[in-house]
C-alpha cells in the first residue's frame, strides 16, 4: 500500500469509526468504490480499533490480591510463573506491580 493509499485508509477509518456501526458498510462502499485493498484495510484498522477500545487505557483490576495457590492452579494467570513461587506482593505502582518470588530449583 503506497503512502497516498495508506492516508486515504486512514481518513476513511476515521471517519467510519464515528459512525453506527450499523452505517459503515454503505459509508464504506460509497468511499472505497471499487477498491477491495482499501476497503479490506479500512475494515481491518475498524476491528482492531474496536477490540482495542473494549479495554484500552482501563485501570487493572486493584481488587485482585495475591493468591498463590489459585495462581499455580491457573495457568493463564499472570501471577504464575515457571520455576518460581510467588510469595507475596512488594509494591504497586503506575508501571506494574512488584512480586517476591523464590526460585524453585536453587531456593534463592
Amino acid at each position: 500500500m503506497s503512502d497516498t493509499d495508506w492516508q486515504r485508509a486512514q481518513q476513511i477509518f476515521e471517519k467510519a469509526a464515528k459512525l453506527p456501526p450499523t452505517e459503515r458498510a454503505a459509508f464504506l462502499a460509497g468511499s472505497c468504490g471499487d477498491d477491495a485493498v482499501l476497503k479490506a484495510e479500512v475494515e481491518s484498522l475498524l476491528a482492531h480499533h474496536e477490540q482495542a477500545s473494549s479495554d484500552f487505557l482501563h485501570p487493572p483490576d486493584e481488587t485482585r490480591t495475591l493468591d498463590t495457590a489459585s495462581a499455580a492452579a491457573d495457568p493463564t494467570s499472570p501471577l504464575r510463573l515457571e520455576g518460581y513461587e510467588i510469595t507475596r506482593e512488594l509494591s504497586r505502582g503506575g508501571q506494574g506491580v512488584v512480586y517476591q518470588a523464590i526460585e524453585k530449583p536453587v531456593d534463592r
